[in-house]
């Protein structure tokens, strides 16, 4: 998912506009949600050639095949759930509410999955960019998981997941070969592991919060020093352990097993202190970091999985529940209004975090923790 650098990128750009005439999208008059500057723009023009996206002004550009007037609506990066599902039978659920790429958590064999992506990847089959890694495992020995992971990196799995209850022997190992053959290990903090050690070992993602109440502050601090991110998972963790996570300096993502990630993005600002811009770039901007991709944001060169918004997310959150239109992988998917999902009557406001003292910790981390030297 990587866009070439240099001349390469160049030498590619030119030969997308070049065909730009003959296919692409437009998406006239809109405002971009700069998730990478923290801003919203003054209404322009984007222009997708293929699934790049060409150019992000307000200068005039090529024509293209498909013309979307943006006026008075919002477009932003396309969301990613990175803790979620991907089921074979309904594998486009979600597109249409805006989420463009899954970390797919599920149990399905792994060889299906796979299967699945090709299928997404080549057009037959509607379904978001897809990210997989089978199983989760809980070995006790370091032969085990040694064996799991050369049969993992061989079956061309995306990462590789492992349960809570895995023996540290096992863990190491795994971690071990992860780090030298460059696939991201991926689960909670297992049992018998100190998020110090993780960190050490080089977890690529903690999922859920399970032990890290007991963590004291410097930890996630320098778990974000040394490139470890953590997928809360708020409605199941709780807003104030991820608000105090947050405020000692954690690296997040959004994730939502229930594949509910709306709710989840609202949770995070109204229990957990984030700005509905902040919670945003977990889904976008902080996504494109963790894998060193060309998702999350709007701009020359980036992947165009884009979401066409009524309404501005940076304002309330639950805006991007106001889907009218999906561009993924060069295609525009138009959404009918009567098809938007929208909060329900008397939902609590989400437009600012409710006040509370980012500061302050939950009353079990006085409790002692786990600190890196």
């Amino acid at each position: 998912m990587k866009v070439p650098s240099g001349a390469l990128l160049l030498l590619w750009l030119q030969s997308a506009l070049a065909l730009f005439g003959q296919s692409g999208i437009t998406i006239r008059n809109v405002r971009v949600v700069d998730v990478d500057a923290g801003t919203v723009t003054a209404p322009r023009t984007v222009y997708v050639a293929g699934d790049r996206i060409v150019a992000a002004s307000g200068a005039s550009g090529p024509g293209a095949v498909r013309t979307v007037d943006g006026t008075g609506k919002f477009l932003s990066p396309g969301l990613w759930n990175m803790h979620g599902t991907v089921s074979p039978r309904d594998p486009g659920a979600g597109v249409e509410r805006g989420i463009t790429g899954v970390r797919d958590m599920s149990a399905e064999p792994l060889a299906a999955m796979l299967e699945l992506y090709r299928k997404i990847e080549s057009g037959a089959v509607r379904g978001p960019r897809l990210l997989t890694g089978g199983p989760a495992v809980a070995f006790s020995s370091a032969t085990e998981a040694r064996a799991w992971f050369d049969g993992m990196y061989r079956s061309e799995a995306d990462f590789i997941r492992f349960a809570a209850g895995i023996g540290p022997e096992a863990y190491i190992a795994l971690a071990e070969q992860s780090r030298k053959w460059r696939l991201p290990l991926v689960g909670p903090l297992p049992v018998a592991v100190r998020l110090a050690d993780a960190v050490a070992l080089r977890q690529s993602s903690i999922e859920g919060t399970a032990g890290l109440e007991r963590v004291a502050c410097e930890g996630f601090l320098y778990a974000g020093r040394d490139g470890v991110w953590f997928t809360p998972m708020t409605r199941e963790a709780g807003g104030e352990l991820v608000r105090w996570m947050r405020s000692c300096g954690a690296r997040m993502l959004a994730g939502a097993a229930d594949g509910d990630l709306h709710a989840e993005l609202e949770a995070m600002v109204a229990e957990a202190g984030f700005t509905p811009m902040g919670a945003l770039r977990t889904a976008t901007f902080e996504v494109a970091r963790f894998l060193g991709s060309d998702v999350g944001s709007i701009a020359v060169g980036k992947l165009a999985d884009l979401v066409l918004l009524d309404a501005d997310p940076t304002s309330d959150i639950r805006n991007l529940r106001r889907v009218r239109g999906v561009a993924l992988r060069g295609k525009w998917i138009e959404v009918p209004t009567m098809g938007t999902s929208s909060s329900p009557p008397g939902s609590r406001s989400v437009t600012r975090p409710r006040e509370a003292s980012l500061a302050k910790p939950p009353a079990s981390s006085a409790k002692p923790g786990s600190r890196i030297p």
